[in-house]
């Protein structure tokens, strides 16, 4: 949905980018059909790459460790990263539609209870439902960085207004984890985040609960450039 805003937005300002799409395990069944009609009705130059293929030399290979190296080792080698270098033409820009999560407020739908405490609920956010037991020193650990962090961008004295979960998704996980995927790709192609603007931001967080949250928002958004491609492939 987010990428579909995107490339909406993109071709409603005059420019017919040229399309990838991830297939293999990246692209379930149910929407192979889907991409297919997209293609057809957007008529962009297109392109399908399988990240699981192995590609067996030594330019693959290099690809991943400068990929692995770009990360500070915090991911592993990707063959993501890799494969997109066998399919980039030169001075081509990979336009991500990192952001779209921002506007339609992702960590809202974990409906995690917000105790008021800045610092416990950053970092029961941070460390999500997966990790069961963490460890008194992972726990000081992650509460010492969050207030550090609050500290900094003077957010223990204030919120401006925005819900504690938007704020987390926009300044932890965009700005460690996306920004270390940008990274990640640098090796293969430069890639910059689709939706990248405080205006844009805070428009969407001035929006009612049931006018933003959810995948709905995006739809309206690629309905005002391209209605028939915001409605392919949605079941009403």
């Amino acid at each position: 949905m987010d990428t579909r805003a995107l490339i909406a937005g993109i071709r409603g300002n005059g420019v017919n980018p040229r399309l990838i799409t991830w297939t293999g395990n990246r692209l379930p069944k149910k929407e192979v059909n889907v991409v297919l009609k997209m293609k057809e009705h957007l008529g962009c130059e297109h392109v399908y790459m399988d990240p699981s293929l192995l590609l067996e030399h030594d330019r693959f290979n290099e690809l991943r460790k400068a990929g692995n190296k770009a990360t500070g080792f915090s991911r592993g080698p990707s063959r993501l990263t890799a494969n997109m270098g066998e399919v980039v033409l030169p001075n081509e820009v990979f336009v991500r539609g990192f952001g779209g999560e921002v506007i339609r407020g992702f960590y809202n739908r974990h409906k995690s209870a917000m105790t008021g405490n800045l610092v416990k609920d950053f970092a029961n956010l941070y460390k999500t439902s997966r990790i069961k037991e963490p460890s008194e020193a992972f726990t000081k650990f992650v509460e010492e960085s969050t207030r550090g962090f609050l500290e900094r961008a003077n957010y223990d004295k204030n919120l401006f207004n925005i819900d504690i979960r938007d704020l987390l998704y926009w300044e932890q996980r965009m700005g460690m984890w996306g920004a270390n995927m940008l990274n990640e790709m640098d090796p293969a192609i430069y890639s910059i985040v689709g939706f990248n603007s405080r205006p844009l931001y805070e428009a969407s967080f001035g929006l009612k609960s049931n006018k933003r949250l959810g995948s709905e928002i995006m739809l309206k958004i690629t309905a005002q450039y391209d209605k028939a491609f915001s409605e392919i492939g949605v079941v009403s």
